[in-house]
């Protein structure tokens, strides 16, 4: 090689190594550069951090107290409710005792009443045959009714007298009825019915739920006297 060969190294060397420093120069300037910028910046959050806490920590304290004042009406308002609520289930509670007692009450009058008419049917309708019966006692079968009407012989209906099948038992009959218990006693025709044919009769009683208690009773009639035609030929 030549000197100008050698000359050439010489200065590619140089221009190597004054490179490396540069970048190195560059990497520990940039490094300095950061580090110094994100202490500046730590710096400045702390101290602007201290002001914020101060007023912070006041405001909180202000917002708690502004919540105790703010519940205080809402517990007053719900003690109110749950007061309110607590006196209507006691007045309903005293208005269901008062409509039990009552119904209770209304059912034992009921009863008494059902007991008294019992008393007055077998009062009224217990004594003996006032004259000699016409025939021997008879097997019928009994049911009850409470339709309010003028009867088919337009005689009327009440306590003490049944429907029965005219060609047997003629409007006006009298008749006395043993076997049906509370109901025994003397009875008069007064009303016919579709259903009530041959020995079948129907009791009138005032009420359906009577009517319904009294169900079916085997009974035996004997009759006291005839009415209608029977009558004229006796």
């Amino acid at each position: 090689m030549g000197k100008k060969g050698l000359a050439r190294r010489a200065a590619e060397r140089l221009t190597i190594t004054l490179g490396n420093r540069r970048n190195r120069q560059m990497k520990l300037f940039y490094r300095g550069g950061v580090s110094l910028i994100a202490t500046l910046f730590a710096a400045f959050l702390i101290f602007y951090a201290r002001p914020l806490l101060a007023e912070t920590t006041p405001s909180q304290g202000l917002s708690a107290q502004e919540q105790q004042e703010t519940k205080a009406p809402a517990q007053a308002a719900q003690q109110k409710k749950e007061a309110a609520a607590k006196t209507t289930a006691q007045t309903e509670t005293a208005e269901l005792s008062a409509d039990v007692s009552g119904t209770s009450s209304s059912t034992t009058a009921v009863k008494d009443n059902d007991a008294t008419a019992a008393v007055s049917i077998k009062t009224v309708n217990s004594t003996e045959p006032n004259q000699a019966p016409l025939t021997a006692p008879q097997s019928y079968i009994a049911f009850s009714y409470s339709l309010c009407c003028r009867g088919a012989s337009g005689m009327g209906v009440r306590r003490g007298t049944i429907a029965a099948d005219p060609r047997i038992l003629p409007f006006g009959t009298r008749v006395y009825l043993t076997g049906g218990g509370s109901y025994d006693g003397e009875y008069l025709v007064t009303d016919s019915g579709t259903a009530i044919k041959g020995n079948k009769i129907d009791v009138w009683v005032p009420t359906i739920q009577e009517a319904r208690r009294f169900g079916r009773k085997n009974v035996k009639l004997t009759v006291l006297s005839y009415g209608g035609k029977k009558k004229r030929q006796k």
